[in-house]
């Protein structure tokens, strides 16, 4: 568990200095997906979005009583140096996913995708089953080509 907390301490501290490199403000996580492209996803209805915030940046969740909460932080300027470096501190917990944008990833329940300097991060609470991992794998390759350069 430590071990967990330390990675996403790192994580954090990756993502800060990457959104202290200046540009645009990353696209509202909320607006990112359409309600229909998340229920179309999961295979399930879920409620109106509902902004927050983490230590990385602006977030959304979609919450259903049947799958748990979807998040989503969407347009965060990072570098390939920064994401690969995430990657590899996560070591053998870092799921490596082809076709979906320069690079992507699974761990612990969320997808990382890099692609035009930018990146997506989607989320499920609660266990990752075989149908969540493909919800989060078309969701990726959805949102990937939006991520602006």
């Amino acid at each position: 568990m430590r071990s967990i907390m330390m990675t996403f301490v790192l994580a954090a501290a990756v993502l800060a200095q990457s959104n202290d490199k200046g540009g645009d403000a990353p696209p509202d996580p909320c607006t990112f997906f359409s309600k229909a492209e998340i229920e179309s996803a999961f295979g399930h209805p879920y409620g109106p979005p509902k902004k927050g915030s983490t230590m990385a940046g602006p977030t959304c969740m979609f919450y259903s009583p049947n799958t748990g909460t979807i998040s989503i932080r969407a347009g965060e300027v990072m570098t390939r140096a920064d994401f690969d470096s995430f990657r590899t501190a996560l070591g053998s917990n870092a799921e490596p996913v082809s076709g979906i944008g320069e690079t992507a990833f699974l761990t612990y329940g969320k997808l990382y995708v890099l692609n035009n300097g930018h990146q997506l991060v989607v989320g499920v609470s609660g266990e990752l089953t075989p149908r969540w991992r493909a919800a989060l794998i078309k969701l990726g390759k959805l949102g990937a080509p939006r991520l602006r350069s």
